[in-house]
């Protein structure tokens, strides 16, 4: 995905002749020519500006629609509104990934679907409305926490009726690209799992992380990290490689410092 650049309406009272706001994608950066290329937004016109110096603040994108800013702030609702309208006729819902996001999406979803089984009750919910399961290739959940706030959250998900399957990934997802589109967002999935085994469901939530919007910088050589990182000295932002490209800088989940 390339990145694209969003900036709020209301900005448009800042803009001078030394100012201007530009709505677009960033398809490409020029680092020695000192410019970058933008294509404007629902169109196919393609600018390139000049620059002195270059911040890049690009972001990450998640693997499913309902998690990030992955477009624009209209787009988003829209996916929400989809979902939500899928949600009465659901039985079954798979969330892969058991970070934050995963763990988080599974209570909202189970709490909301399930109920509770009661705020002193220490019993997991035995027969839910929809049966939502959680996978997670850790042998715990939150693994950047600490285990006894894994453990709590994991009491917490049984109450509302949530599955755990640990040291687990989701080898494999039929159609492929399901639940990581709008259009695809409330298509039936068929998992295949590390274990071999195979989950069915109405519903699938991919919340394994996030990717940096980056791909418009592919092209040079040795700023990207395997993971699409730009690499980034933590003192100054400046990218790695300032030597060669002067006054370019990354900043936020973009870069390696962030």
């Amino acid at each position: 995905m390339s990145a694209c650049m969003f900036v709020r309406d209301d900005l448009g009272r800042h803009v001078s002749t030394r100012k201007a706001l530009v709505y677009g994608t960033a398809t490409k950066v020029g680092p020695e020519s000192r410019d970058i290329t933008i294509k404007s937004d629902g169109q196919e016109e393609i600018k390139t500006f000049n620059f002195h110096a270059l911040v890049i603040a690009t972001g990450a994108s998640t693997p499913s629609p309902l998690l990030g800013l992955n477009t624009n702030s209209a787009a988003l609702r829209e996916t929400w509104i989809e979902f939500r309208n899928a949600l009465p006729a659901t039985r079954s819902i798979v969330i892969s990934g058991g970070g934050p996001a995963g763990v988080e999406v599974a209570g909202e979803l189970g709490e909301y679907l399930n109920g509770r089984t009661g705020w002193f009750s220490s019993s997991a919910l035995s027969n839910p409305k929809v049966f939502i399961t959680l996978i997670t290739s850790g042998a715990e959940l939150l693994p950047a926490l600490r285990p006894s706030i894994a453990r709590t959250a994991e009491q917490y998900l049984a109450k509302i009726g949530i599955t755990i399957i640990k040291n687990t990934r989701v080898d494999s997802v039929s159609p492929p690209d399901t639940g990581r589109t709008f259009f695809s967002l409330t298509s039936k999935a068929t998992l295949t799992l590390s274990s071999s085994s195979v989950l069915e469901a109405d519903l699938y939530i991919p919340a394994t992380g996030t990717a940096p919007n980056t791909s418009f910088l592919a092209h040079i050589p040795n700023l990207l990290t395997s993971s699409g990182h730009i690499t980034t000295n933590p003192q100054t932002l400046r990218v790695t490689l300032e030597t060669a490209y002067p006054r370019i800088y990354a900043i936020g989940d973009c870069s390696t410092f962030f």
